[in-house]
Protein backbone atom coordinates (compact mmCIF):
# COMPACT_ATOMS: atom_id res chain seq x y z
CA UNK A 1 0.00 0.00 0.00
CA UNK A 2 1.27 3.59 -1.01
CA UNK A 3 1.67 5.70 1.94
CA UNK A 4 1.79 9.20 1.90
CA UNK A 5 3.48 10.27 4.78
CA UNK A 6 6.29 8.50 3.30
CA UNK A 7 5.71 9.92 0.17
CA UNK A 8 6.05 13.20 1.28
CA UNK A 9 9.00 12.40 3.15
CA UNK A 10 11.11 11.79 0.33
CA UNK A 11 9.60 14.84 -1.40
CA UNK A 12 10.61 17.06 1.67
CA UNK A 13 14.24 15.36 1.44
CA UNK A 14 14.64 16.64 -2.01
CA UNK A 15 13.21 19.68 -1.29
CA UNK A 16 15.33 20.40 1.41
CA UNK A 17 18.55 18.80 -0.47
CA UNK A 18 18.11 20.95 -3.40
CA UNK A 19 17.91 24.23 -1.83
CA UNK A 20 21.13 23.71 0.37
CA UNK A 21 22.97 23.97 -2.68
CA UNK A 22 22.18 27.73 -3.52
CA UNK A 23 24.29 28.77 -5.89
CA UNK A 24 23.23 25.45 -8.38
CA UNK A 25 19.81 26.43 -7.70
CA UNK A 26 20.18 30.28 -8.89
CA UNK A 27 22.63 28.99 -11.88
CA UNK A 28 19.48 26.73 -12.77
CA UNK A 29 17.14 29.40 -12.69
CA UNK A 30 19.56 31.73 -14.93
CA UNK A 31 19.85 28.41 -17.25
CA UNK A 32 15.96 28.18 -17.87
CA UNK A 33 15.32 32.04 -18.59
CA UNK A 34 18.50 32.35 -20.85
CA UNK A 35 17.03 28.91 -22.51
CA UNK A 36 13.32 30.19 -22.46
CA UNK A 37 14.90 33.43 -24.20
CA UNK A 38 16.99 31.32 -26.98
CA UNK A 39 14.15 29.41 -27.50
CA UNK A 40 11.91 32.34 -28.14
CA UNK A 41 14.36 34.00 -30.19
CA UNK A 42 14.97 31.36 -32.71
CA UNK A 43 11.41 30.20 -32.74
CA UNK A 44 10.20 33.76 -33.94
CA UNK A 45 12.79 33.84 -36.25
CA UNK A 46 13.66 31.21 -37.70
CA UNK A 47 11.13 29.86 -40.58
CA UNK A 48 10.89 25.79 -41.85
CA UNK A 49 11.58 24.85 -45.01
CA UNK A 50 8.35 22.75 -45.10
CA UNK A 51 5.74 24.77 -43.02
CA UNK A 52 3.41 22.16 -43.78
CA UNK A 53 4.02 19.92 -41.22
CA UNK A 54 3.52 22.94 -38.62
CA UNK A 55 -0.20 22.69 -39.68
CA UNK A 56 -1.87 20.13 -37.23
CA UNK A 57 -0.43 22.53 -34.63
CA UNK A 58 -1.33 25.61 -35.20
CA UNK A 59 0.96 26.34 -38.14
CA UNK A 60 3.24 28.19 -35.30
CA UNK A 61 7.47 26.83 -35.06
CA UNK A 62 7.95 28.82 -31.82
CA UNK A 63 4.93 27.33 -29.93
CA UNK A 64 6.21 23.70 -31.07
CA UNK A 65 9.45 23.97 -30.03
CA UNK A 66 8.33 25.29 -26.33
CA UNK A 67 6.24 22.67 -26.36
CA UNK A 68 8.28 19.55 -27.26
CA UNK A 69 11.13 21.43 -24.77
CA UNK A 70 9.06 21.77 -21.73
CA UNK A 71 7.42 18.25 -22.18
CA UNK A 72 9.94 16.10 -23.27
CA UNK A 73 11.65 17.19 -19.48
CA UNK A 74 8.26 15.59 -17.97
CA UNK A 75 9.49 12.60 -20.39
CA UNK A 76 12.74 12.29 -19.05
CA UNK A 77 11.73 13.05 -15.58
CA UNK A 78 9.54 9.92 -15.85
CA UNK A 79 12.05 7.71 -17.50
CA UNK A 80 15.25 8.52 -14.96
CA UNK A 81 13.04 8.25 -11.45
CA UNK A 82 13.06 4.70 -11.40
CA UNK A 83 16.79 4.17 -12.09
CA UNK A 84 18.06 7.06 -9.85
CA UNK A 85 15.91 5.42 -6.98
CA UNK A 86 16.59 1.87 -7.75
CA UNK A 87 20.43 2.23 -8.62
CA UNK A 88 23.33 -0.17 -7.45
CA UNK A 89 24.71 2.55 -5.15
CA UNK A 90 21.81 3.29 -3.00
CA UNK A 91 19.87 -0.11 -3.30
CA UNK A 92 20.79 -1.59 -0.26
CA UNK A 93 19.92 1.60 1.35
CA UNK A 94 16.65 1.58 -0.19
CA UNK A 95 15.65 -2.23 0.56
CA UNK A 96 16.45 -1.42 4.32
CA UNK A 97 14.26 1.50 4.61
CA UNK A 98 10.85 0.90 6.46
CA UNK A 99 8.65 1.66 3.71
CA UNK A 100 7.96 0.16 0.02
CA UNK A 101 9.89 0.82 -3.16
CA UNK A 102 7.14 2.32 -4.62
CA UNK A 103 6.54 4.83 -2.15
CA UNK A 104 10.71 5.79 -3.04
CA UNK A 105 9.94 6.48 -6.59
CA UNK A 106 6.77 7.74 -6.23
CA UNK A 107 8.38 10.54 -3.22
CA UNK A 108 11.22 10.81 -5.43
CA UNK A 109 9.74 11.51 -8.79
CA UNK A 110 7.17 14.22 -7.30
CA UNK A 111 10.42 16.52 -6.65
CA UNK A 112 11.33 16.51 -10.28
CA UNK A 113 7.83 16.87 -11.72
CA UNK A 114 7.73 20.29 -9.61
CA UNK A 115 11.17 21.51 -11.25
CA UNK A 116 9.64 20.54 -14.36
CA UNK A 117 6.80 22.22 -13.52
CA UNK A 118 8.92 25.68 -12.69
CA UNK A 119 10.05 25.47 -16.11
CA UNK A 120 7.40 24.67 -18.08
CA UNK A 121 5.93 27.49 -16.71
CA UNK A 122 8.67 29.95 -17.75
CA UNK A 123 8.92 28.66 -21.41
CA UNK A 124 4.66 28.90 -21.92
CA UNK A 125 5.57 32.76 -20.04
CA UNK A 126 7.83 33.66 -22.65
CA UNK A 127 6.10 32.32 -25.24
CA UNK A 128 2.92 34.52 -24.39
CA UNK A 129 5.36 37.52 -24.41
CA UNK A 130 6.71 36.58 -28.07
CA UNK A 131 3.36 36.38 -29.03
CA UNK A 132 2.05 32.84 -29.12
CA UNK A 133 -1.52 31.82 -28.75
CA UNK A 134 -2.65 28.25 -26.41
CA UNK A 135 -5.66 26.42 -27.18
CA UNK A 136 -5.54 24.50 -24.37
CA UNK A 137 -7.88 21.34 -23.59
CA UNK A 138 -6.89 20.55 -20.24
CA UNK A 139 -8.51 17.02 -19.72
CA UNK A 140 -6.66 15.57 -22.71
CA UNK A 141 -3.88 17.64 -22.06
CA UNK A 142 -3.56 15.95 -18.72
CA UNK A 143 -4.17 13.01 -19.61
CA UNK A 144 -2.00 12.40 -22.81
CA UNK A 145 0.46 13.78 -19.94
CA UNK A 146 -0.47 10.68 -17.41
CA UNK A 147 -0.41 8.07 -19.58
CA UNK A 148 2.75 8.98 -21.49
CA UNK A 149 4.67 9.53 -18.16
CA UNK A 150 2.74 6.10 -17.03
CA UNK A 151 4.40 4.37 -20.50
CA UNK A 152 8.27 6.01 -19.48
CA UNK A 153 8.31 4.85 -15.68
CA UNK A 154 8.18 1.32 -16.99
CA UNK A 155 11.31 1.77 -19.18
CA UNK A 156 12.67 3.39 -16.62
CA UNK A 157 12.49 0.40 -14.41
CA UNK A 158 13.39 -1.96 -17.31
CA UNK A 159 16.48 0.41 -17.11
CA UNK A 160 16.93 0.18 -13.27
CA UNK A 161 16.68 -3.81 -13.71
CA UNK A 162 19.59 -3.73 -16.10
CA UNK A 163 21.71 -1.06 -14.09
CA UNK A 164 20.96 -3.36 -11.17
CA UNK A 165 22.56 -6.38 -12.21
CA UNK A 166 25.12 -5.08 -14.92
CA UNK A 167 26.25 -2.10 -12.35
CA UNK A 168 26.85 -0.26 -15.75
CA UNK A 169 25.57 1.52 -18.59
CA UNK A 170 22.08 0.56 -20.12
CA UNK A 171 20.65 1.25 -23.80
CA UNK A 172 17.68 2.33 -22.22
CA UNK A 173 17.85 5.58 -20.88
CA UNK A 174 20.14 6.22 -23.75
CA UNK A 175 17.81 5.50 -26.27
CA UNK A 176 15.06 7.90 -25.36
CA UNK A 177 17.05 10.63 -23.73
CA UNK A 178 20.37 10.81 -26.68
CA UNK A 179 18.25 10.01 -29.72
CA UNK A 180 14.45 11.08 -27.89
CA UNK A 181 16.21 14.27 -28.97
CA UNK A 182 16.66 13.99 -32.36
CA UNK A 183 13.92 11.36 -33.29
CA UNK A 184 10.99 12.28 -30.87
CA UNK A 185 10.43 15.02 -32.59
CA UNK A 186 11.04 17.55 -29.74
CA UNK A 187 13.28 19.89 -31.98
CA UNK A 188 11.82 19.87 -35.49
CA UNK A 189 8.36 18.08 -36.43
CA UNK A 190 9.69 14.16 -37.69
CA UNK A 191 8.56 14.81 -41.37
CA UNK A 192 11.64 16.04 -41.86
CA UNK A 193 13.55 12.96 -41.08
CA UNK A 194 14.89 11.13 -43.66
CA UNK A 195 12.72 7.70 -44.50
CA UNK A 196 14.77 5.57 -42.48
CA UNK A 197 15.45 7.65 -39.46
CA UNK A 198 11.45 8.23 -39.47
CA UNK A 199 11.14 4.76 -39.18
CA UNK A 200 12.58 4.67 -35.85
CA UNK A 201 11.03 7.75 -34.77
CA UNK A 202 7.33 5.53 -35.58
CA UNK A 203 8.45 3.29 -32.97
CA UNK A 204 9.50 5.79 -30.24
CA UNK A 205 6.64 6.86 -27.52
CA UNK A 206 7.92 10.68 -27.22
CA UNK A 207 6.86 11.11 -30.84
CA UNK A 208 3.45 10.19 -30.40
CA UNK A 209 3.27 11.86 -26.72
CA UNK A 210 4.56 15.00 -27.93
CA UNK A 211 2.21 14.87 -31.07
CA UNK A 212 -0.52 14.77 -28.97
CA UNK A 213 0.04 16.72 -26.24
CA UNK A 214 0.78 19.93 -28.88
CA UNK A 215 -2.52 19.40 -30.36
CA UNK A 216 -4.85 19.15 -27.15
CA UNK A 217 -2.22 22.35 -25.97
CA UNK A 218 -2.29 24.26 -29.44
CA UNK A 219 -5.27 23.38 -31.01
CA UNK A 220 -7.75 22.09 -28.78
CA UNK A 221 -7.90 18.79 -29.42
CA UNK A 222 -10.33 16.84 -27.82
CA UNK A 223 -9.85 13.07 -26.60
CA UNK A 224 -12.20 11.54 -28.69
CA UNK A 225 -10.23 13.28 -31.93
CA UNK A 226 -6.92 11.35 -30.53
CA UNK A 227 -8.77 8.16 -29.20
CA UNK A 228 -6.39 5.68 -31.72
CA UNK A 229 -3.29 6.99 -30.74
CA UNK A 230 -4.04 7.29 -26.87
CA UNK A 231 -5.58 3.64 -26.44
CA UNK A 232 -2.14 2.81 -28.09
CA UNK A 233 -0.11 4.28 -25.42
CA UNK A 234 -2.29 3.23 -22.63
CA UNK A 235 -1.93 -0.31 -23.49
CA UNK A 236 1.81 0.68 -24.55
CA UNK A 237 1.79 1.73 -20.58
CA UNK A 238 -0.15 -1.09 -19.21
CA UNK A 239 1.97 -3.83 -20.37
CA UNK A 240 5.21 -1.78 -20.41
CA UNK A 241 4.87 -1.54 -16.58
CA UNK A 242 4.13 -4.76 -16.23
CA UNK A 243 7.05 -6.02 -17.94
CA UNK A 244 9.22 -3.27 -15.64
CA UNK A 245 7.85 -4.70 -12.37
CA UNK A 246 8.31 -7.96 -13.39
CA UNK A 247 12.17 -7.37 -14.08
CA UNK A 248 12.67 -5.21 -11.45
CA UNK A 249 11.48 -8.06 -8.56
CA UNK A 250 14.00 -10.39 -11.28
CA UNK A 251 16.69 -7.84 -11.04
CA UNK A 252 16.74 -7.15 -7.27
CA UNK A 253 16.29 -11.52 -6.64
CA UNK A 254 19.43 -11.85 -9.06
CA UNK A 255 21.61 -9.53 -7.26
CA UNK A 256 20.41 -11.16 -3.92
CA UNK A 257 21.52 -14.51 -4.80
CA UNK A 258 24.45 -13.18 -5.99
CA UNK A 259 25.26 -11.31 -2.70
CA UNK A 260 25.71 -7.73 -5.17
CA UNK A 261 23.43 -5.55 -3.35
CA UNK A 262 26.17 -3.52 -2.31
CA UNK A 263 28.41 -4.10 -4.75
CA UNK A 264 28.66 -0.91 -7.65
Amino acid sequence: MVSARSIYAFIWLDIKDWLSYKYEVFFWMLNIVVGAVTYAYVGSNVSLRESFALLPYGGNFLAFLLVGMAFNDFIVASLNAPREVLNPWMLEWKLMMPCSLLDAILGSIWFRYMVSTIQLAVYFAFGLFFGVQYEVNWVATILVLVVGMAAMWGFGLISASIQIITKRWDPVVWLFTTMGWLLGGVWFPVQFLPDALRSVSAIMPQTYILDMLRRSLLTGTSIVDMLAPLSNLLLLAVAIDTLGVLMIRWGIGVAKRQGTVGYY
